[in-house]
């Protein structure tokens, strides 16, 4: 019974961690970049994009070519700061679990 309750406590303290956790990430932002600073893209740690900026230089284009470009360029720039937020959150989660992987498609709700 000892084990079930010492159990227990350790769930109880993943638990309030994990509250704490989503309060540090909404707080966090990542800030990344595409075509030399033509696309810059800022999202929280839960990888909400928060803002998108273009380059006055790219604002301008009227070729078909260049708005595909500048598409490409802004899906790089949301990837990359969806994937850096994602990838934080996989290390804090690490650290809450003690590195204890999680079955495949369980993710604890963060």
């Amino acid at each position: 019974m000892r084990n079930l309750a010492s159990m227990m406590q350790k769930a109880k303290e993943v638990q309030n961690r994990l509250a704490e956790l989503k309060e540090e990430l909404a707080d966090q932002r990542f800030h990344v970049s595409a075509g030399g600073g033509a696309v810059e893209v800022e999202a929280d740690g839960k990888g909400n994009i928060l803002n998108l900026k273009l380059s006055p230089d790219i604002v301008g284009l009227n070729s078909a070519e260049d708005v595909e470009m500048l598409q490409d360029l802004i899906l790089v720039a949301v990837n990359q700061v969806r994937a850096e937020a994602e990838d934080a959150r996989a290390e804090k989660m690490k650290e809450i679990t003690g590195g204890l992987p999680l079955p495949p498609g369980l993710d604890l709700p963060i």
